[in-house]
């Protein structure tokens, strides 16, 4: 008898498991080794943002740029972040604190926010901007980063291989082949702002070909420092931003940046675009 029960056993094995649906993640679909996971989060938050280098609280008031970052509260705000579903940091890397003298870099407080982004597994954008009064076209005003007043911070650089070297020191730091945190690189803030983008003499009609400049210079230190790297174009206003966009696409010669772009990013508020 047992020896005829055995049979049976293995059949009714088999029936039940060619009967059961093919099993998936609870119910989800079949397996498929060559689909790529999807994101824990979809949301990213401009966590870090232009003025963070002198606003975040420091070992002491003032200046806001004398003593020590206080890196335990960067550290909460970054675990906080993660706790809501954060799972990108925009973090903006100034150019006029990064390199406050022709290749005298301040890596310093930026290591550590990016640090910090990744201990919590952050997808790191940073935002490069702002031109350092020593590069800044026509002007030669100290301390630019922190004189609202001035605008010299938002001007072209008088001589681009001073914005090329910087693309490349930052994307060698950062990129592939250095700490390898970083392969999205956003290149400038609302250029289609005056705010953020001007062009003395003729800004209106002079913005949009320089950008393109911009960010064909910074697109080939991507390309040939950051393996996979993508170039992230635009984060453009609400307010000009289309506009802006319409006629950079336009370009067209040496101009043309289109096939540089990776990503265009856009600020959205409350205006349709």
């Amino acid at each position: 008898m047992k020896q005829r029960a055995l049979p049976s056993i293995i059949l009714l094995f088999l029936t039940l498991w060619i009967a059961s649906p093919t099993v998936g993640a609870e119910g989800g679909p079949p397996y498929d080794p060559l689909r790529q996971p999807a994101p824990a989060s979809p949301y990213g938050m401009d966590l870090m943002g232009p003025s963070w280098q002198w606003t975040f609280p420091r070992e002491k008031a003032w200046p806001r740029t004398d003593g020590d970052l206080r890196v335990d509260l960067m550290d909460a705000m970054f675990q906080k972040s993660w706790a809501a579903g954060v799972r990108s940091a925009r973090i903006a890397v100034l150019w006029c604190l990064t390199e406050p003298e022709r290749d005298a870099y301040r890596w310093g407080e930026t290591d550590i926010a990016f640090q910090l982004a990744r201990n919590y597994g952050m997808e790191i954008v940073p935002q490069i901007f702002y031109t350092p009064d020593w590069a800044a076209l026509g002007y030669d005003i100290e301390e630019s980063c922190f004189d609202y007043q001035q605008y010299p911070r938002n001007l072209p650089p008088q001589d681009w291989a001073d914005w090329s070297d910087f693309m490349a020191a930052i994307v060698q730091r950062y990129g592939a082949r250095g700490k390898n945190q970083v392969h999205l690189w956003e290149i400038w803030n609302e250029p289609d702002l005056l705010e953020f983008w001007y062009i003395p003499g003729d800004p209106w009609n002079q913005n949009v070909p320089e950008y393109a400049r911009l960010v064909r210079l910074a697109a080939a230190e991507i390309d040939r420092h950051d393996i996979g790297g993508k170039t992230l174009v635009g984060s453009l206003s609400d307010i000009y931003g289309a506009k802006f966009l319409k006629r950079l696409m336009a370009l067209e010669g040496d101009e043309d940046i289109r096939g540089l772009i990776d990503i265009l990013t856009f600020h959205l508020f409350d205006e349709p675009v």
